[in-house]
């Protein structure tokens, strides 16, 4: 029996696995959903022979005696890209752990979704219910000191675009929060923003570079990201907040990360991240203001002295309202100032 024969054979009786589907793009590999809802890639000889070895028992027969048999981990690599193994397999784009929006704006149910090329989904949560209310959201703005109500609609419509960031591949905005002030709110804002959207922070560096090898290894990290957040970005002297990395980042729709000492061999990825930036120091360079969605903060006096118990489940409540209107611009019209911190 031919090599090609026993691939298509193997990826046969594999694919009944309820937990194995082949990851997208020309570059091979699957993915493995775990019981805990996260996925891990297989993309090596290695951690396929033990998938193998967990659900089928391999034997040869020779002579008439059966024997115990292994593959190598050669013929693994070249089975993990050959197509007559994958094409057995169920395609995903990712696994998620929160509901997403389909195209036509339905929502995710538990399990597998096939929404066509990108919205792939195997969603391991539990069913969500659209609000039907502003109320918590309104809420929370009128706590926040906006400088201008174009400030308060840009954080509106940041939270649409980290809710709908799927959709919109190489086309989102850095959302840049900025404040009068330490403590005024930034981090707040953001993390509305963000939702229940797995996110991270990483430590802005006046080295491009190095900021481009923290962002690349939190990806690495964690492919589930869904918003990178630049913390307390700042230059020494009189230059402006600037990163070549970050302005290439956000306008390409397929980026190939790779970065030395990362851990990890280049790969391109489907680009379903938003960036945000805080700052309150420095101006921001006119490449980075162009790309951006500004917020900004003015405080009186201290927020540190105010409580809220507001939830955090506004992002579905905004999206509905949002879709309710026609899915208006999410540009204020009065936005196009550029400002620094």
């Amino acid at each position: 029996m031919s090599d090609s024969e026993n691939f298509g054979i193997l990826g046969e009786a594999l694919a009944k696995s309820p937990d194995l589907f082949r990851q997208p793009g020309f570059d091979g590999g699957l993915f493995l959903v775990l019981p805990d809802g996260s996925s891990r890639s297989i993309l090596k000889g290695r951690p396929l022979a033990s998938v193998i070895a967990d659900r089928i028992d391999l034997h040869r027969f020779h002579n008439g005696k059966q024997k115990s048999c292994s593959i190598s981990n050669g013929m693994l690599e070249v089975m993990l890209h050959a197509e007559v193994f994958l094409s057995e397999f169920r395609l995903i784009d990712r696994v998620a752990s929160q509901p997403e929006y389909l195209p036509g704006f339905t929502l995710t149910n538990p399990g597998y979704n096939d929404g066509g090329d990108g919205h792939r989904v195997i969603f391991v949560g539990e069913s969500a219910e659209p609000s039907g209310s502003m109320e918590r959201i309104n809420t929370f703005l009128d706590v926040m000191d906006f400088h201008t109500q174009a400030d308060r609609a840009n954080a509106v419509a940041g939270l649409l675009t980290v809710a709908l960031r799927h959709h919109w591949l190489g086309g989102k905005p850095i959302i840049l929060a900025t404040a009068s002030k330490s403590h005024s709110g930034k981090d707040t804002v953001l993390d509305f923003i963000a939702g229940q959207t797995p996110k991270t922070s990483v430590s802005w560096e006046p080295a491009d570079w190095a900021t481009q090898k923290a962002i690349i290894a939190s990806l690495n990290t964690d492919p589930s990201l869904g918003m990178i957040r630049l913390e307390n970005a700042r230059v020494s002297g009189g230059s402006k907040i600037a990163s070549a990395f970050v302005e290439r980042f956000v306008t390409d729709p397929a980026p190939t990360l790779y970065s030395p000492g990362c851990g990890s061999e280049p790969r391109r990825i489907r680009n379903e991240i938003v960036m945000s930036m805080s700052t309150n120091f420095g101006e921001l360079s006119e490449d980075l203001l162009n790309r951006g969605l500004p917020i900004h903060l003015k405080p009186n006096g201290s927020i540190t002295d105010r409580h809220s118990d507001i939830g955090n489940r506004w992002d579905r409540e905004v999206v509905e309202h949002w879709i309710k209107d026609g899915c208006p611009s999410l540009r204020h019209p009065k936005n196009n100032r550029r400002r620094g911190a």
